[in-house]
């Protein structure tokens, strides 16, 4: 067996964990995202002061979690896919 086949299947055998690192940092980013609207909710009705650090730090937060969820969602196939462009093609160009 050949080194880079060696190497793919060792990649390969990390790939599940990854997945799974992937899902705990975009829940917990989640749950941050939570606790700071919160806070923001808090800071501009109790103290009138709303923080100016939240917007963009949830701004950021949810780019994480879309494409950390994106990224597990498509190694374990249960991402979005349009399919109906390539079912309404006609056999002879659609590819099984």
């Amino acid at each position: 067996m050949s080194v880079a086949i060696r190497f793919l299947k060792m990649v390969d055998s990390f790939l599940p964990l990854i997945s799974k690192l992937c899902l705990l940092i975009g829940s917990i980013a989640i749950v941050v995202l939570l606790l700071i609207f919160g806070w923001l909710v808090f800071g501009r009705y109790v103290l009138n002061d709303t923080p100016t650090w939240v917007e963009q730090l949830a701004l950021l937060l949810v780019v994480y979690i879309t494409f950390l969820g994106a990224a597990a969602g498509v190694h374990e196939e249960t991402h979005l896919g349009v399919q109906f462009i390539r079912e309404s093609l006609p056999d002879v160009i659609r590819k099984p």
